[in-house]
């Protein structure tokens, strides 16, 4: 069985929302182990629900618009618990990530643990590759979060 699902959110096509697929593009060459899947999520929406299936724990990585600087990197733990305030995604991806969790109890009656690693935009240019500045330059950095979230989740069995 899967520990660690890290599900990446994103669109090429509307210029900082392709952070999720940036992230998991450079991930690809690191090697985690058996126990850890890194997914990329695209723009899935419900379609993503079975990723949360036989698994500890998933991390989500995504974009989300916020009165926060541009490229603030942000980790919101226990994500499902935090319903009502969650951020806004700057795109919804089919479904945003309030309608996936909020479903997610019918089709996963004991969900996984959830946690959203996130990085802040205030806009996104649809139909766009022009992204800004300050998410290309975060992207090694958010990686570095992705990867320091899944050693320490090896370490201590959940993440810290």
């Amino acid at each position: 069985m899967t520990m660690l699902r890290v599900l990446c959110l994103g669109n090429p096509l509307h210029s900082n929302d392709a952070v999720g697929e940036w992230v998991f593009d450079a991930l690809q060459s690191v090697d985690f182990g058996p126990y850890v899947e890194v997914i990329n999520g695209g723009i899935g929406g419900l379609t993503l629900l079975p990723y949360f299936k036989d698994c500890e724990c998933v991390l989500i990585v995504d974009l989300i618009k916020s009165d926060q600087p541009v490229g603030t990197r942000q980790l919101l733990t226990d994500l499902p618990s935090h319903l009502k305030q969650l951020p806004t995604t700057v795109a919804t991806h089919g479904g945003d990530l309030t309608t996936l969790l909020s479903m997610l109890p019918l089709y996963v009656p004991n969900p996984p643990r959830i946690d959203l690693l996130s990085m802040s935009a205030e806009h996104v240019c649809y139909f766009s590759e022009n992204s800004s500045q300050e998410i290309r330059q975060g992207i090694a950095a958010l990686c570095d979060d992705v990867k320091h979230y899944i050693s320490r989740y090896h370490v201590s069995g959940t993440p810290a």
